[in-house]
């Protein structure tokens, strides 16, 4: 992802000369703005910090790794492991491929400028129609999770706490498909409309302060701006509103769950053992979701807190950029959070859920064979017992016998998916 906020604001136009952020005459260059850095001080401002190349070299790639292994490890196991092709799975199978996007385009640019040039903003090293493919793929990811999260908590929330209401994206995996491919070009609708943001190419001529620099730096340095201050303004906004209406939303459908999961186990206690037993399991797939929406926007929060403090900077005048350590070290350690989260939700799965962890083992397992296929007569068990499950947790809510039967009618596919999961 392009973090566009830290785009430079400085004169434009062939040949500008600028010293001390002064413009002082006009000269016939290739480039379009000539850059005098004078002291060794200014030197270091473009250059990367020793944190910032210790992550570069380390972190960022162990991260990346083990995020493209784990989540093609969980792709793997939901095409082998039949019984894990559920509507839930649906969405986090969607979500794993938008997360490999993110950390192939985001984390891989981030990595290729790194080793392509040593000063840390300059965007030279692709070329501008490489770099706005990179540049939209990158958010098409970045909104698409978004949604994806959003999806699964109303799921859940349907799923838990109005089982006879059926939400469009549960009642069977094919109308969940529909809601996910809704999702991706909704996604890539928004990214698109991002895209003037950087599509103003500028060449900066760097004049270093000494012949051994001038030697060993860069001569040029570009960056992709946005077209127009009002074009900014806009792609901040849209990176922004939507990601904290999402989490306000989330979070009430999140509290919404926890409380209805424990009345309901607080129901079922006076029932037998073995309903409370699946009603266990259902609430642990549901735990298991949660705890995943609450680390996506508690990992996401600090740079989206960040984006939305340097967009209101921007609308009341402050255009310029002003670097300090403090920030520098915040805007990196949010970025590091930003892709953990594309990393670990695959790691969440199996810590947060046994069922997971049982269906990666069988996965990658030599004798996976008859195991790793659906038993539907365990299945239909299974699934009988859920709804006895539900029958008794409405029963002792006083629920009417044609709401029951409609209920009953509703969850039936919920509970069969819930119990393969």
């Amino acid at each position: 992802m392009d973090f566009s906020f830290l785009n430079w604001t400085v004169a434009n136009g062939s040949g500008h000369f600028i010293q001390h952020g002064q413009l002082f005459g006009t000269f016939n260059l290739s480039c379009d703005t000539l850059v005098f850095v004078e002291t060794e001080e200014e030197v270091e401002q473009y250059m990367y910090s020793p944190m910032e190349k210790i992550v570069n070299t380390y972190i960022l790639p162990i991260i990346m790794a083990i995020g493209l292994l784990s989540n093609i490890a969980f792709l793997f196991v939901v095409a082998r492991v039949h019984r894990m092709r559920t509507v839930v799975n649906v969405y986090l199978v969607s979500l794993a491929f938008a997360d490999i996007l993110f950390l192939g385009a985001a984390m891989g640019q981030e990595i290729a400028h790194f080793a392509s040039s040593p000063i840390a903003k300059d965007q030279g090293n692709i070329n501008f129609g490489c770099f706005i493919v990179i540049y939209v793929v990158s958010y098409i990811a970045f909104f698409t999770s978004e949604f994806l999260v959003t999806a699964v908590a109303f799921e859940r929330f349907y799923a838990v706490c109005r089982p006879m209401k059926v939400f469009v994206g549960n009642a069977d995996p094919w109308n969940a498909s529909k809601l996910v491919v809704l999702s991706w070009v909704v996604a890539a609708i928004l990214a698109g409309t991002t895209v003037p943001s950087q599509c103003r190419t500028v060449v900066y001529c760097m004049m270093w302060p000494t012949m051994e620099l001038e030697a060993t730096l860069p001569a040029t340095m570009t960056a992709y701006l946005s077209v127009s201050e009002a074009v900014f303004r806009y792609a901040s906004f849209i990176q922004t509103f939507p990601f904290f209406v999402a989490m306000a939303v989330n979070s009430v459908l999140f509290v919404r769950v926890m409380r209805a999961m424990n009345d309901r186990l607080g129901v079922i206690g006076r029932q037998a053992a073995g309903v409370r037993k699946n009603l266990e399991v259902r609430n642990q797939i549901a735990r298991m979701l949660v705890i995943n929406g609450v680390i996506f926007f508690l990992l996401m929060a600090p740079f989206q807190t960040l984006s939305l403090y340097w967009f209101v900077r921007r609308l009341t005048g402050h255009t310029r950029y002003q670097s300090n350590k403090q920030f520098e070290g915040f805007l990196l350690f949010s970025h590091l959070l930003t892709y953990c989260n594309s990393a670990i939700n695959p790691i969440i799965y199996n810590v947060a859920n046994s069922r997971y962890r049982r269906a990666f083992y069988e996965a990658f397992s030599v004798t996976c064979g008859s195991r790793c296929r659906s038993d539907p007569s365990a299945q239909g068990e299974a699934g009988k017992k859920d709804r006895r499950a539900i029958f008794a947790t409405c029963s002792s809510m006083k629920t009417t016998n044609g709401s029951m039967r409609s209920a009953m009618k509703s969850i039936d596919r919920l509970t069969t998916e819930e119990s393969r999961a």
